[in-house]
């Protein structure tokens, strides 16, 4: 079984932070992102997935953010997507 992927948007936050050192803790990989470099870089989590600077606002990033994240876990788009709805079944 692959190691589970979670990607934290807002990641030099305060709720981001604490989200990211949550998941990094329990084992899962953790893609960090955040708009502010100095700040994400700053994260005092050193095992990180990735860490992507990027802007959610546009299409285009999240794009880019979104398939950083992926790469991150080997995944593919499609088994994403899979994967995804295989927990939105199961919540049910």
């Amino acid at each position: 079984m692959k190691t589970p992927v979670v990607l934290v948007t807002g990641a030099a936050g305060g709720i981001g932070a604490a989200t990211v050192a949550k998941f990094a803790g329990s084992g899962w990989q953790v893609v960090a992102t955040d708009g502010n470099a100095a700040r994400l870089d700053a994260l005092p989590v050193p095992d990180l997935a990735g860490r992507v600077v990027g802007d959610g606002r546009s299409a285009a990033g999240c794009r880019a953010i979104v398939e950083s994240a992926i790469a991150a876990g080997s995944y593919t788009m499609g088994s994403a997507r899979r994967e995804s709805g295989r927990r939105a079944n199961e919540a049910q």
